[in-house]
């Protein structure tokens, strides 16, 4: 259980390292993925997501940065809880769908909030003719992939070097 609490406050820790270091500001978020994972892997599902109830909310009341707190509610924080959910119930061409629905989903409503929520203009989203969220939406499904990639060997990298350390500390 006090895992659980460390990983909610390094995930805390993450998304204000958003407000210090705006240029890692999507690689913060997506941080705090892993320590949802450790959760989801440690505890189990219900306290990950505990863990983002609560980081969400206090990112929502301590981050000025509201881009950054909508990506992690929206997707990066319950992702870990999807990803070892979906894993173990479907088979892999099937997770890999629903994952990726998923993703363009919380995208989509990424995109929106941003627009209706937080007043961002439309017309910022265009380059002359081209309409950026569409090439932004291609380019996200590739880092997408990578995301999903990294976050899966850093269970591995886990599970295989430092788990046994966290199992002696237990005893």
């Amino acid at each position: 259980m006090a895992l659980c609490s460390v990983m909610t406050a390094m995930s805390v820790l993450f998304m204000l390292l958003t407000i210090i270091l705006p240029v890692a500001a999507y690689s913060c978020v997506m941080l705090t993925g892993l320590c949802t994972a450790l959760i989801v892997e440690e505890i189990d599902r219900k306290y990950a997501l505990f863990s983002f109830a609560a980081v969400s909310i206090l990112s929502a009341i301590l981050i000025p940065d509201k881009e950054s707190v909508i990506l992690y509610a929206i997707f990066f924080g319950y992702y870990p809880v999807l990803k070892d959910l979906v894993e173990k119930k479907c088979s892999k061409i099937t997770a890999r769908i629903i994952k990726l629905l998923v993703f363009n989903a919380a995208c989509l409503v990424s995109f929106f909030t941003s627009i209706y929520v937080l007043s961002v203009p439309k017309d910022t989203f265009m380059i002359g003719d081209l309409y950026l969220p569409w090439v932004i939406l291609i380019l996200a499904n590739v880092l997408f992939f990578i995301y999903d990639y990294t976050l899966e060997i850093m269970l591995r990298l886990y599970k295989i070097r430092f788990k046994k350390y966290l199992q002696k500390m237990k005893r």
